[in-house]
């Protein structure tokens, strides 16, 4: 290759990549936030999520800018990571466009008398206009024009260039193996496996390239483009790090597909340029084959969505998905309703425990921020309503149903709980310290709530603590010893204590009752004897 051609083959990679950039900024900027409506309400099912993800790839002409963008959708959970899939999915499908339009350029006709129109146009919106949404056109329009160009300058550097040959005296695997690492560097180089594309076909078109070798490449570009999905992790959330796992696993099958087929689908692809009568030349057969093995891709690995999703959501868990998690119920016993009924049992005993946690950091840091404990309370205590409903559908026999009895009271407390604890972190005390017969009391409902063997007995002297602590907040009402918005937030405060404390006791034990019938199922169950009590307040 003489210096010249080098010259000209760098300068049209310049100016491809700064086409592709102008093109990609203007047309996300003049779509503004119709991109975040279109992915929020047109990926709701699975296919609708592909066919979103390839139309927006091929409007802005970047899988990468789509996949970082579905990435931050995912890290402010406005993405499900089922629709984010899906959406990458589609991107991969729609890159497959930029190929087309190289592609194109290997008919004849005059590649200048359209892009230079398109860039004189394009910067006169942009003077004109550069503000407003015309002038975000016509930055995407100029930069139509100069990718076009560019293609123009790579096949004029590639016509003077000599055959390129990596690997030609080693094994026929090695060697396809060595195109595809080539192509996956060209796209790590250039940030952009439509730009590593583009330059292959451009290779092909000129027949610097063999047409076996290039649809390597084009493997291997397709493959580096993960690259992007994987920097964008840099910080994420676990669900924005699944998707880039996502968007790995699936340029990794379709690359590992692709490669044990290469030989039948050039075939295929030699077959399809006759059949739809595309016409001659190494482009349309590249492109063709580019779009044909990304298409393979989406129909192997969409039926596998619900398992690659279900292996996500266990990599990169994070403390609050842990906590939610439940440790005990699973499905395959509920063919077992004894079996059931004892995890049901260990999942509420295990929940109690957890809202012990909540009760203590509640009553010991009032007005703090709850932490991920709460949450997962909340969420493990949904799982144990689902559980129930599968299990009653199974039908309850006679010798479990004096134990599953119980179980609404154990969850109504529990619920309670987990609305106290969110109303004790919120309160409004104002400044000062608290009267001693309201701190002494808090104290008692933090020990009672905690205690690892609940007793009923500890119930009445936690009312005998909080009447203390109610009189002593009336007495300074009455002698002005406070303002009285700061005494109203006293007493609703230990109110909500002294009902966060009764709660987690009452489950307890409720859940020891159950306990004791589901291992003796003939033996009387007493009345829950605090079913009267006086419900517990509503947070907020």
């Amino acid at each position: 290759m003489s210096v010249h051609a080098a010259l000209v083959l760098i300068g049209g990679i310049g100016l491809f990549l700064l086409g592709m950039r102008l093109m990609t900024d203007g047309l996300r900027l003049a779509a503004g936030r119709a991109l975040e409506g279109i992915l929020a309400n047109w990926t709701r099912t699975p296919l609708r999520g592909i066919g979103t993800g390839a139309l927006i790839t091929a409007v802005v002409q970047s899988s990468s800018a789509v996949t970082v963008a579905t990435l931050g959708f995912v890290n402010a959970r406005l993405l499900s990571l089922e629709r984010a899939i899906a959406v990458t999915y589609g991107s991969n499908l729609g890159t497959t466009m930029t190929g087309w339009l190289v592609a194109l350029t290997g008919f004849k006709f005059d590649i200048q008398a359209v892009a230079l129109p398109l860039i004189g146009v394009g910067m006169a919106l942009q003077l004109t206009g550069a503000a407003r949404r015309r002038g975000q056109l016509g930055q995407a329009l100029a930069g139509f024009g100069l990718f076009f160009l560019g293609i123009d300058a790579l096949q004029a550097g590639f016509a003077g260039a000599p055959e390129i040959r990596l690997g030609e005296h080693g094994l026929p695997l090695v060697r396809t193996l060595t195109y595809v690492g080539a192509g996956a560097l060209l796209t790590l180089i250039s940030q952009s496996s439509s730009a590593a594309i583009a330059i292959l076909i451009s290779a092909a078109m000129t027949q610097s390239l063999a047409l076996e070798l290039a649809a390597a490449a084009v493997i291997g570009a397709n493959l580096g483009t993960t690259s992007t999905a994987l920097l964008g992790t840099i910080g994420a959330t676990a669900n924005a790090r699944r998707v880039a796992l996502g968007h790995v696993a699936f340029n990794a099958v379709t690359a590992v597909v692709a490669l044990m087929l290469l030989p039948a689908l050039l075939a295929v692809i030699q077959w399809l340029r006759s059949w739809l009568e595309l016409g001659e030349g190494a482009g349309t057969l590249l492109a063709l084959f580019h779009t044909l093995f990304n298409l393979l891709g989406v129909l192997l690995m969409l039926p596998l969505t619900p398992r690659l999703v279900r292996l996500l959501r266990r990599c990169y868990q994070t403390r609050e998905e842990t906590l939610q998690a439940p440790r005990y119920l699973d499905h395959t016993v509920l063919a077992t309703p004894r079996l059931a009924a004892d995890a049901l049992l260990s999942e509420l005993e295990d929940i109690e425990h957890l809202a012990r946690q909540v009760a203590a950091a509640a009553l010991s840091r009032p007005g703090t921020e709850p932490g991920p404990e709460l949450e997962a309370l909340r969420g493990r205590l949904d799982a144990v309503l689902d559980f129930i409903d599968q299990l009653a559908l199974g039908g309850v026999p006679d010798s479990l149903q004096r134990a599953l009895a119980l179980v609404p009271w154990v969850t109504r407390s529990l619920r309670d709980a987990a609305q106290l604890a969110e109303a004790l972190a919120t309160p409004d005390l104002g400044d000062g310290a608290a009267p001693a017969a309201i701190t002494a009391f808090l104290a008692q409902a933090q020990a009672v709530a905690t205690a690892p063997a609940p007793r009923e007995e500890a119930l009445a002297h936690l009312r005998e603590g909080y009447e203390q602590a109610r009189l002593a907040a009336l007495r300074m009402q009455a002698t002005g010893a406070g303002p009285a918005r700061r005494i109203l937030a006293w007493l609703d405060h230990i109110h909500h204590a002294h009902h966060l404390a009764r709660a987690v006791v009452k489950s307890g034990l409720r859940l020891a009752q159950a306990r004791q019938a589901l291992a003796d199922p003939h033996a009387p169950v007493e009345a829950p004897a605090l079913a009267t009590d006086e419900p517990a307040p509503r947070s907020g």
